[in-house]
């Protein structure tokens, strides 16, 4: 690409050189993926929404089970409603992918937010129709879940909730998708 593309792409002259002197912030409007609402509902104490995942039969493996009923995992105690942005990893970063401490680093410079921990679930407790989500499966970013010493976040897959390992080095590829909240 010649200087002057890349010039004209960020808007002009004076705009490039707003943005070599760090006055000029370029922000990506990522499409929105659609809207849930958290907390304040009527499944709030944690046992009863983890019991509905199951009957639901979201809830395929014992130990995904435990790191819900756990203390460490929170329910949003206050009604709101999230605007959820669904974006791949290769989105985030130029290499095609990267460490999830990265990309949500790039997620946040972006306007993105961390979800609350119960998304994922209430997410699957509102389903009304049967979702087969890009690349197989998403994963909820969150403020990581603690469960014997091990991070965790949730992904959603078809007709399944199960947990994924959070930050600790790992490694997420391009196609991957990732579920933030807009602020």
């Amino acid at each position: 690409m010649e200087v002057s593309q890349l010039i004209k792409a960020v808007g002009g002259p004076l705009a490039a050189r707003k943005l070599i002197a760090g006055t000029l912030q370029i922000t990506e409007t990522f499409p929105l993926f659609g809207k849930l609402v958290v907390g304040g509902l009527p499944y709030s104490p944690k046992g009863k929404l983890v019991d509905l995942l199951k009957k639901k039969q979201f809830l395929k493996d014992e130990l995904t089970e435990k790191v819900l009923r756990s203390p460490k995992h929170t329910i949003s105690r206050t009604k709101q409603e999230l605007e959820l942005v669904l974006v791949s990893a290769g989105k985030l970063s130029p290499r095609g992918g990267g460490f999830l401490s990265d990309l949500v680093a790039v997620a946040k410079s972006r306007g993105l937010e961390l979800c609350p921990q119960d998304t994922a679930a209430r997410l699957m407790e509102q389903m009304t129709e049967w979702w087969i989500p890009p690349g197989g499966n998403v994963i909820v970013v969150t403020m990581p879940i603690w469960y014997y010493k091990q991070e965790y976040l949730l992904r959603i897959s078809e007709r399944r909730l199960s947990l994924a390992t959070a930050f600790g080095g790992n490694y997420i590829k391009a196609d991957q998708s990732l579920l933030f909240c807009r602020t």
